[in-house]
């Protein structure tokens, strides 16, 4: 009796990895070789532990995406047999390079925007070096330094690999700002047009941190459409009456600003003025009645004096025999000539003005007017 059996073939599996087990990041790629007896015999399949596979016996280089723990099988079958065999690749992690950009100089407060340029990092740590102790834990950081100096900005990043830090010296430079300031005299803020001068003296300051600091530019502005003046100290003499406001713009030499604008504001008052027409004649046509007169006007059939400098004002007209005839109380009105509704007769009539200036004192004149027609 005898009985015939078919023995088949045993794989054998085994392959080698180049250039070793372990690899340091950024290198993620590797080659296997198929050291298998006989592998052309038999089907071949690879399975490289991040999702890939393959069948070719011997394949080409694969690329890792990334850092990690990798477990490769190579399967070698036939119709019936197999082998398996595994190797574990090992990618470290590279020590993460700390690195950023956003050094700034500037005026307070200055606001600085920093950002990491590092790699490999998964988490941070930034110190901006001010006396408050700022920090931040994101990639991407403002901060804003209130205070003038020189600042080391510090950034430590932590990731798989370890962690590293990197500081920049004088990385944020803040300048600091000077301190508008100036005294006026007269100190009661009073003037008169065209005579009296408004004397400002400078008196701004300026820290000397991070370093020698000064003043390098003075803008002042009177308020009255007249030019700026440039000079450190400087006065003013307003040609116009108003009450006006007076702004000091310094500058230092780094560019750094404030303004100073004096309150209360100035009071520039006309001088008093008086002349007195001593004759006119009146519109023989009728007027309006309401004696409002054009300053700007030549016309005499309105009498009104040329006055300037009066906080309160009446102007009295009296005739011969010493009647008043006329008042007004608006120095915008003046007398045309007609008492109840008829032009008076061509005489010699006295007019009166009382009032009291700007400055205080009474005023209390009288002459003679011709009316002529």
């Amino acid at each position: 009796y005898s009985h015939t059996y078919a023995v088949y073939p045993t794989p054998s599996a085994l392959f080698s990895i180049n250039p070793g087990n372990t690899l340091i990041y950024p290198a993620t790629t590797i080659q296997v070789v198929n050291n298998t007896a006989n592998a052309s015999s038999f089907n071949n399949h690879w399975n490289f532990g991040d999702g890939n596979t393959s069948s070719v016996i011997s394949p080409p280089n694969h690329t890792y995406a990334t850092w990690g723990t990798y477990t490769i099988t190579l399967v070698v079958s036939s119709t019936y047999c197999k082998d398996s065999v595994t190797q574990v690749e090992v990618i470290i992690p590279p020590k993460p390079v700390a690195s950023f950009t956003g050094c700034t100089v500037g005026c307070m407060p200055l606001k600085d925007s920093l950002h990491s340029t590092s790699q490999y990092a998964t988490s941070y740590f930034w110190s901006f070096g001010d006396p408050l102790g700022g920090s931040a834990s994101i990639a991407n950081p403002t901060y804003i330094y209130s205070q003038p100096g020189t600042y080391n900005i510090k950034l430590i990043v932590t990731g798989p690999g370890g962690k590293d830090s990197i500081t920049n010296n004088a990385c944020a430079v803040v300048y600091p700002n000077p301190t508008a300031l100036f005294t006026i005299q007269p100190t009661s803020l009073v003037v008169t047009v065209g005579i009296d001068p408004l004397t400002c003296n400078n008196i701004s300051t300026i820290t000397q941190i991070p370093a020698p600091e000064s003043i390098s530019s003075y803008i002042w502005n009177f308020g009255d459409g007249s030019p700026d003046i440039t000079t450190k100290n400087t006065s003013h003499i307003y040609q116009q009456p108003g009450q006006f406001a007076v702004t000091l713009i310094v500058a230092s030499n780094h560019g750094c600003k404030d303004t100073f604008v004096y309150n209360p504001l100035v009071t520039a008052n006309e001088q008093f003025n008086l002349q007195v027409p001593n004759a006119f004649t009146p519109n023989p046509n009728g007027t309006s009645g309401d004696g409002i007169y054009d300053p700007a006007s030549h016309d005499n059939d309105i009498f009104h004096p040329n006055i300037s400098g009066l906080q309160t004002y009446e102007l009295d007209i009296f005739d011969r025999w010493g009647e008043l005839i006329f008042v007004s109380k608006d120095i915008r009105v003046g007398w045309d000539g007609y008492y109840k509704g008829k032009l008076c007769e061509q005489s010699v009539y006295v007019w009166k003005i009382i009032g009291t200036t700007i400055d205080g004192k009474n005023i209390n004149k009288a002459g003679d007017l011709t009316l002529l027609r």
